[in-house]
């Protein structure tokens, strides 16, 4: 999980999408490059590397042809800044550094990849 956060990381720090298609599905790593996009139009650009912890396993089903594994994880961004043009923190103070999420792998293409990553709808366990 290290080098794919990392990966996704430098792929919104650079634009180079290389690193990530090593460890996402091709619709994952367009998404990524979408919110690049997203960023650069608002002026905004990311530094550092954000940390997944307290990862476990939610569940593992056989959907069509291919096995998908779903996790719950901890989403940690408090090594990792979202800066405007003058080098300010466009975060709000108020927005929790932590937060829990599903990841979800598969093996679509071959290999086990990140398919997405998605906010816990339920209680936050961070």
């Amino acid at each position: 999980m290290p080098k794919f956060l990392a990966a996704e990381a430098a792929n919104l720090q650079t634009g180079s999408s290389d690193a990530l298609k090593e460890y996402a599905i091709a619709s994952y790593v367009e998404k990524v490059q979408q919110d690049l996009r997203d960023l650069q139009t608002r002026g905004l650009t990311v530094t550092g590397i954000p940390t997944l912890d307290r990862l476990e396993l939610q569940k593992v089903e056989f959907a069509d042809g291919h096995i998908e594994i779903a996790s719950y994880g901890c989403y940690d961004i408090s090594g990792t800044q979202l800066v405007d043009a003058t080098g300010a923190d466009a975060i709000a103070p108020s927005t929790s550094r932590r937060a829990p999420v599903v990841v979800l792998a598969s093996d679509s293409e071959g290999a086990f990849k990140i398919k997405e990553t998605e906010p816990w709808s339920g209680e936050n366990f961070c």
